[in-house]
């Protein structure tokens, strides 16, 4: 038998799928940020992810509306714009949002350093990278052990305005490394025309910096906690890593396209 919380839940969540399933589809709003080819406003489908995570709600008898903004000011979209039911994607570690619950995880994905080939970096701990210059995507959050050493400037680190100018940057030897996710930086070395004619000087450091878990942060209020407790009820990972699977399959013309 299902302990009576589980139940509550399970029921709760099948509820909420008959109510939009016999009745008015109901649209959940999420604000989002512009990191191609997860999330993006000019691509099919606004990006993998995305695509992922509409069919997913599909599946469960919702629709999805997303509003894009750089990520800080989407996190004060969705204090402000009572309109909007959740954030995503999140990690963890990022600025808890008051006011905000979340979801389990959606996805994961290597969180790493890229270096030149010719210069290779060995470290162990945040601290063993004070001698070199680092760069990251402004927008993106880093470990909490990394935070720390770079708030109290154990490491030196500059910002870029997306990864493909990060990628560029460190082609070019204005830095020696910098973070981004290794699933990004595959995408960018082979389907960026402007990054293709420098990947061959790139690599993944041997140590990766973590596994990031992604989650979607849920309003807490009526419709965001019911919301809540019917994805984590009837959200399928195996699905939505198939339908992101789809998504390449179908769209990987136009992507290229899209990095060019």
């Amino acid at each position: 038998m299902l302990p009576i919380k589980g139940f509550l839940i399970s029921f709760v969540a099948i509820l909420a799928f008959n109510s939009s399933s016999y009745g008015k589809v109901r649209t959940i709003h999420i604000v989002s940020y512009e990191a191609p080819p997860w999330m993006d406003e000019s691509l099919p489908h606004k990006g993998a992810i995305v695509y992922a995570l509409a069919k997913s709600l599909e599946d469960m008898g919702y629709k999805l509306k997303v509003t894009f903004a750089p990520l800080l000011r989407a996190k004060i979209i969705a204090r402000k714009d009572l309109s909007v039911h959740a954030v995503f994607p999140l990690t963890d570690y990022e600025e808890h949002l008051l006011g905000f619950s979340y979801s389990k995880t959606i996805t994961t994905s290597p969180w790493v350093i890229a270096e030149r080939k010719d210069h290779p970096i060995k470290w162990n701990k945040p601290e063993d990278l004070s001698s070199f210059v680092g760069s990251h995507v402004l927008q993106y959050t880093l470990p909490p052990e990394f935070k720390k050493a770079i708030d109290s400037k154990k490491i030196n680190l500059e910002s870029a305005t997306d990864d493909t100018s990060n990628l560029l940057k460190l082609a070019n030897k204005r830095v020696d490394y910098i973070f981004i996710d290794a699933t990004m930086f595959h995408y960018l070395t082979t389907s960026s025309s402007r990054v293709q004619k420098v990947a061959s000087k790139l690599q993944i450091n041997s140590r990766p910096v973590e596994e990031s878990e992604y989650k979607i942060a849920f309003r807490d209020s009526p419709d965001g906690r019911l919301y809540l407790k019917t994805f984590n009820s009837l959200f399928n990972r195996k699905k939505f890593e198939k339908y992101i699977e789809d998504y390449f399959s179908e769209y990987s013309a136009e992507l290229e396209k899209q990095t060019q």
